[in-house]
Formats: structure tokens, sequence, C-alpha cells
């Protein structure tokens, strides 16, 4: 459900950085950090979550929508502090230092 959006964003013949399918994948991802917080579902319930924002983050660096990647990684990172999660941050740095080529 979450990654949804960006099925259809990669579906589209020339996937735009202006699409309202990117803005949807990018509303559907933030917004499941909250619904899927680890305070109410648990750590592997959130880590899912963050892979989803990892997972628009990465099509939209593919696809050179810096700006959206650059945002999503960095949610990651200020949002998933725990040790539980270093392998989620340290995913998100990757895809920063990728930008940076």
């Amino acid at each position: 459900m979450a990654l949804g959006p960006l099925n259809e964003w990669e579906a589209e013949a020339s996937p735009s950085c202006a699409s309202p399918n990117l803005t949807r994948a990018q509303s559907s991802v933030l917004a499941a950090i909250d619904v899927f917080a680890a305070e109410n579902h648990g750590p592997d319930v959130a880590t899912d979550a963050g892979t989803w924002m990892l997972t628009v983050a990465d099509a939209a660096r593919d696809h050179g929508c810096k700006q959206v990647a650059r945002r999503l990684y960095d949610t990651v990172i200020a949002t998933y502090t725990g040790s539980a999660y270093a392998a989620l941050r340290q995913r998100a740095q990757i895809g920063i230092d990728d930008l940076r080529q």
C-alpha cells in the first residue's frame, strides 16, 4: 500500500520529479513512519516503514530527483535514532553519498 504511488510513478513513460505520483509516494512513506511507529507496533514494523522510505528515496535518486531523495534520506537519519535502526541510517548515508557523486 505505501509503495503503490511509487510503483505508479515508476510505470510512467518518463518519471518526472514534478509528478503527482512521486509527491504521493513521498506523502505515503512520510505518513507510514507515524502510523507504524515503534511505540505502537514494535521496532520490526517501524523498520519496515523506514525501508519503504529508503525505497522511495533510492528511486528518486536513480531518476535524478536529488532534492526529494535528500529530504527522505535526511528524514530517515533524523527519525530512526536508536541502535536497532543503525542499518537504516547507514543505507540513508550511502544514498546521500551517492547524491554527491
